[in-house]
């Protein structure tokens, strides 16, 4: 049988998700593996999914090794060319490319609109040209994707509103529109091991919007924000991940941000509580354009921006990139992973 050990890039082992894909927490992904005869090499002309298609391996426990849903076994001559992903992907969200024949893989890829539900997702090196053998075919995954979160703080006074007791601020969701939301990436042997397409060959109708809703999917942070301080400083409040709940945290396809093009819808409420009731007074939208910058895999771009109250306007949006972090998440349900 074809067996596989499997661990993520020794300098990005951390990533989000319900569960956090890392070296202690790989349980699925998906396998694809080539044919070559003896007398040849992995090339532009050598199919990479004729002896393994996407095969679904999963391990119940991290000390297991993997098991494919359908049982692989080494050709008795020639070799085999290796390419994998993690987590497995359900072909609603990952296809091969409609005109692939040959060469790396080729497949087409799009984040799920459902926020808490969307997997990091990870592309191991390609390893090629292996005899049959005993010992595990290694693997060594790489992210990916862009991790995208947000922090707020309000500045400016409480509107008159009738109030029987001191109003605050919450927001309720965000909407981070004309995005690229599908995108084709191809598999290689360099160093990122992806390439994906560029922005420019992507049709309008590929572009969409991801919503981050606190009231019923709870993908933002259930806390008043605070006032922005005089002078100015980093006072702002982490809305998408609290307490190691990171169902907030957006895993979006690399890009650049024309400046205008993607824009951000903000909806934000004065709250007050009643008795022990917590009461909507007035509810506000505001949009801004995005600042510019590129999204590149396996960093964070951390949105700030401030509501100025008086005008219903986002003041100053900035954005801080970073490596991506460990969210604490101590979810243990392998299932989330999906």
């Amino acid at each position: 049988m074809v067996v596989f050990e499997a661990g993520m890039s020794s300098d990005t082992n951390i990533t989000k998700g319900q569960i956090p894909v890392d070296n202690a927490n790989l349980f699925t992904m998906g396998v694809f593996a080539g044919y070559e005869e003896e007398e040849e090499t992995f090339g532009p002309s050598s199919p990479a999914n004729d002896f393994i298609d996407n095969v679904r391996y999963t391990r119940s426990f991290i000390t297991n090794p993997f098991a494919g849903a359908d049982v692989c076994y080494w050709p008795f001559n020639g070799k085999l060319s290796f390419f994998a992903y993690a987590p497995f992907i359900s072909s609603t969200f990952l296809q091969f490319a409609s005109d692939y024949v040959s060469g790396y893989p080729r497949m087409s890829y799009s984040p799920t609109t459902s926020v808490t539900d969307q997997p990091d997702f990870c592309i191991a090196a390609p390893v090629l040209d292996r005899h049959s053998s005993t010992e595990p075919i290694p693997l060594v995954f790489h992210h990916s994707l862009s991790q995208v979160v947000f922090s707020a703080n309000y500045a400016g006074d409480m509107p008159p509103i009738v109030s029987s007791s001191t109003l605050y601020v919450k927001v309720d969701n965000i909407r981070i529109c004309n995005v690229i939301g599908k995108k084709t990436v191809t598999m290689s042997s360099g160093t990122p091991c992806f390439d994906w397409q560029d922005d420019a060959e992507c049709p309008f109708e590929d572009r969409v919007s991801y919503l981050l809703d606190r009231p019923i999917n709870r993908q933002l942070r259930n806390e008043a924000l605070p006032k922005a301080t005089d002078p100015v400083s980093d006072n702002y409040m982490e809305l998408t991940t609290l307490d190691g709940v990171a169902n907030g945290v957006m895993y979006l396809l690399p890009q650049s941000m024309d400046y205008g093009e993607v824009y951000l819808e903000l909806t934000y409420g004065y709250y007050e509580m009643v008795d022990t009731k917590e009461t909507l007074r007035a509810s506000a939208r505001t949009t801004c354009p995005l600042p510019e910058v590129t999204w590149e895999p396996a960093k964070t771009y951390r949105y700030k921006f401030t509501i100025n109250l008086a005008a219903n306007s986002i003041v100053d949006p900035a954005v801080a990139v970073g490596t991506w972090k460990d969210v604490n998440n101590t979810e243990s349900n392998p299932a989330h992973i999906e």
